[in-house]
């Protein structure tokens, strides 16, 4: 997810909270991913979302509509 976040703010569609050291580090150093690697952090969000420990942990805090709202928005940002 992290990483799919950075991928994301290379992109130019940085989450809101992403922490200030890392913004700049991407407007600083990152280049725009290649087609490949946006695809690769897509397909590993959607695996995450659909089953994966880290959903299970979410749904047994009852914050499971929290999380996948924020995956989606993950997902939306990286296109």
């Amino acid at each position: 997810m992290a990483a799919a976040e950075v991928v994301a703010a290379t992109k130019g569609k940085a989450s809101n909270e992403l922490p200030e050291e890392l913004r700049v580090g991407v407007e600083e150093y990152g280049e725009a991913p290649t087609e490949h690697v946006e695809k690769l952090a897509v397909q590993a969000v959607m695996n995450i979302k659909s089953q994966s420990e880290l959903r299970e942990w979410w749904e047994e805090a009852d914050e499971a509509d929290a999380w996948i709202d924020a995956v989606d928005d993950l997902l939306k940002r990286l296109g």
